[in-house]
């Protein structure tokens, strides 16, 4: 059930923000890994020498640096490409009874 907030609600939750200038917002940069990089080449092709330039292109390292980290990738497991699907929703189908 969906509830509507009402005026004492809305009034309990606190006193409004003062209209003003907001901050600045702040913006995290996180720069993408190595590790990344290689994970996108192997999803754009099969062959090693091509996931190699690929990585280093992306990430602007030399070719050297990208092998050790691909060849420690390719060991381990794979990861999963997709979450599991969903089971397909059950169906209910309501009459009315007319009187």
């Amino acid at each position: 059930m969906i509830r509507r907030a009402t005026a004492r609600a809305v009034r309990a939750a606190g006193p409004a923000r003062p209209a003003g200038p907001l901050p600045p917002l702040r913006v995290r940069r996180e720069p993408p890994t190595l590790e990344e990089a290689v994970f996108a080449a192997q999803g754009l092709t099969d062959a090693p020498d091509q996931q190699v330039e690929i990585a280093a292109g992306l990430m602007g390292v030399p070719p050297a640096e990208v092998l050790p980290v691909l060849a420690a990738l390719r060991a381990a497991p794979p990861r999963p490409a997709a979450p599991a699907a969903r089971p397909a929703p059950r169906v209910v189908v309501l009459k009315r009874r007319l009187r």
